[in-house]
């Protein structure tokens, strides 16, 4: 669908139909394990009515005993607590992203900051730049196919 300055809008037609937006971070500091894909934020409009799914994969395979002990994406002013799975992290409370989604339309930069054993140990810094005209066509792609009337 297109490149908007940092984020990109794309629609996947199979095996979920969905369209989403996408970015890569802008900078990455401090240690995590070791990185076995980039790193990305992802926010997928899904063929479900109201179904959205904000992901972030961290690029990193965190298992065992390095798991974060807290991760929160903040955006502006705003945080959210994050679930991480290996390299996959979402939003807790998926009630709130629609909260993020606003947030992000008003900011010019996201971050992802992990703890490791209550040590600031990962930023993720993402720019917001272009995500509104990303988010935007997205939805109505979707909403033209009749795949999301939200």
């Amino acid at each position: 669908m297109g490149v908007f300055h940092d984020w990109a809008a794309f629609r996947d037609h199979a095996p979920d139909p969905k369209c989403y937006v996408i970015t890569e971070p802008l900078t990455s500091q401090g240690r995590l394990p070791p990185i076995h894909k980039a790193p990305y934020l992802s926010i997928g409009i899904w063929d479900k009515p109201n179904k959205k799914t904000l992901y972030i994969n961290t690029g990193s395979n965190i298992r065992g005993s390095a798991k974060p002990n807290q991760a929160m994406f903040w955006v502006g002013q705003k945080n959210f607590r994050v679930r991480v799975y290996g390299s996959d992290a979402w939003i807790a409370d998926p009630e709130r992203e629609e909260e993020v989604i606003r947030a992000l339309h008003s900011v010019s930069q996201a971050q992802l900051d992990y703890q490791y054993d209550g040590v600031k140990t990962k930023t993720l810094l993402f720019s917001a730049i272009g995500f509104s005209a990303a988010w935007d066509i997205a939805k109505t792609v979707c909403d033209k196919k009749g795949e999301n009337k939200n």
